[in-house]
Order: C-alpha cells, then structure tokens, then sequence
C-alpha cells in the first residue's frame, strides 16, 4: 500500500512480508542525504538497512523496523534510552557544515548565518514586526561560541521519526532526507519543541541527561531557545514557500513559539 510519511513529502511503499520500505522522493537531494546518512550508519542497528538506491527513479529500498511511534509522555520517560541512540548518530564528527547532499568547509557559525538570512528573505513579506526576529537572532548569536564539534544530525527528531522496539528495549531512528552536519544541540532543540513543546521540565531532564555526552555550560538553555527559535523561522520559511494547507499546524506552532521566545507583536500579515 502507498501511504505519506510523517514529513507529506515522499510517497512511501510498505511490504510487511517482506519487511521491506520503499520511498519515493519528490526531491532529489532529500534522497541523497538519506541514502547518504544510511551508508554512514550502516553499521549501527538503531536505523533502516539501505538496500538498494534507484537514482533515476528517485527511490531507495531499505529495510523495514518494528515497532510503535511512542508517545511524548513515554520519550520523556525513556528520555537516557533515547539519547543514548541519538548519539550513536552524533558520534560521527566532521569539519563539514550543511545537509549530506551537498556539504561544504564552512564553519557552523557561518553556516548557520547564511542559512537564517536565506529563511528570513522568505518569511520577511508575510510578517508583521519582522526586524524583531532579527534584532533576536543578531543579539543571541554573537553570545555564543559554537565550540561543539560538528557531527552527524538526524534534524528532523519528533515522535513521528522514532520507534521504539519494545521486545529490544531500543529507540529506532527513521527518516533520515534532511540529514545534516552540525552541532547535535540541533536535534535536541527540535525534539524539544516537537515532543514537549518547549516546557520547563522536559529541558531540565534533558540537560542532565546530555551531561553523560557533553560538557554542558551555563548557556546550555539559552542556546536550545536560539536554536528552537532556529527551527520555527526554517518551519515558516517553508510553509510560506507553499502555503500548502497540510504544513500550516506546525507554522502555526512556529508561529506561537516565535511570539512567546522573541515577542507577541510578530504575527502574520492579514
């Protein structure tokens, strides 16, 4: 059967029998960061086996998980279980910045500049106080010094990207077509928003569960709101480059975010 996964974009085909996936791409440098990220991962059982790439076809087949989506309640719960299979993605460093399928020698911090800059020009003509993103962004990044090493991101972490395997006890990672070079606060900060909706809680909890991973510093929860705040610019540039109605609940959740992180006078133009 055909079904749309989690990210609308790609047509995805299940035999259950078989246990196999195939995917269809709509764009074809998705396909190359998650044909690219699989063939890092090869050797790590918390991801699909990339069997077969079709790049005419713009398809892969990879091998089919078991398991559930689980629950925000229940990632919160198992919260060390699931971070210890999000580092067994972050464990491969590089000195590359940007996605899989086409990285460069650029530092993060550089990178993340351009990036935002490209997201606000797309956003700009369709919300009210814009320059009080900016005024956000200019004041949050030059406190930071992005001393993590670069590594491997998933970049999409939310509920609908993780199984769990209940008879392994194990987190399974899945989805892999925005795959990304970067610093893994990257992947926390969207878990955080995308599960827990950015609460006080979930991010203490998550703080000492990174301290087993990095050395944690006094901004630790200053940057995972920089770089949230980073995610829901991406989120709205994207809707308002389609303004498909099926993208428009996680603008309008970038949205609310971006009002209670920066300030409730940026809204959308009428």
């Amino acid at each position: 059967m055909d079904i749309a996964d989690s990210n609308y974009e790609n047509n995805t085909s299940i035999n259950i029998r078989e246990k196999i996936i195939v995917k269809k791409y709509q764009n074809f440098s998705r396909m190359l960061c998650e044909q690219r990220a699989l063939i890092k991962l090869n050797r790590e059982n918390i991801v699909p086996h990339l069997i077969e790439s079709d790049f005419g076809n713009k398809t892969i087949k990879i091998s089919f998980l078991d398991g559930k989506n689980p629950s925000p309640e229940f990632l919160f719960q198992k919260l060390p279980l699931l971070c210890e299979s999000i580092e067994k993605i972050h464990k491969y460093h590089t000195i590359w910045s940007g996605y899989l399928c086409s990285p460069s020698e650029i530092l993060w911090k550089n990178y993340m500049l351009r990036k935002y800059s490209s997201r606000y020009e797309m956003i700009r003509p369709y919300i009210s106080n814009i320059e009080l993103i900016d005024k956000f962004f200019l004041s949050e990044f030059s406190k930071f010094s992005f001393k993590k090493s670069n590594c491997l991101l998933h970049y999409d972490l939310k509920p609908a990207n993780i199984i769990f395997d209940k008879n392994k006890n194990r987190f399974n990672l899945i989805d892999f077509d925005r795959a990304l070079f970067g610093d893994p606060l990257m992947d926390y900060s969207k878990l955080w928003w995308r599960a827990w909706n950015i609460d006080s809680v979930s991010i203490n909890k998550l703080e000492k569960c990174l301290e087993k991973y990095y050395e944690i510093g006094n901004d630790f929860q200053e940057l995972m709101f920089f770089y949230t705040q980073l995610h829901c610019i991406g989120a709205l540039a994207y809707y308002t480059s389609t303004f498909n109605s099926k993208y428009r609940p996680i603008a309008n959740s970038a949205m609310e975010l971006t009002q209670n992180i920066i300030d409730t006078r940026i809204r959308w133009k009428l």
